[in-house]
């Protein structure tokens, strides 16, 4: 998938596991590190 294809017609582009799963993991992730004190 690139943008253009993905602006041109996004309800049709598939998008792959690794994109929609990146999100959620990486905001738990910066959120226990803000929990553990590494953001001031």
């Amino acid at each position: 998938m690139t943008i253009k294809e993905w602006g041109s017609a996004p309800a049709s582009t598939s998008l792959e596991t690794s994109y929609y799963l990146y999100n959620p993991v990486m905001a738990l992730f910066y959120r226990l590190l803000d929990m553990i004190g590494v953001f001031p």
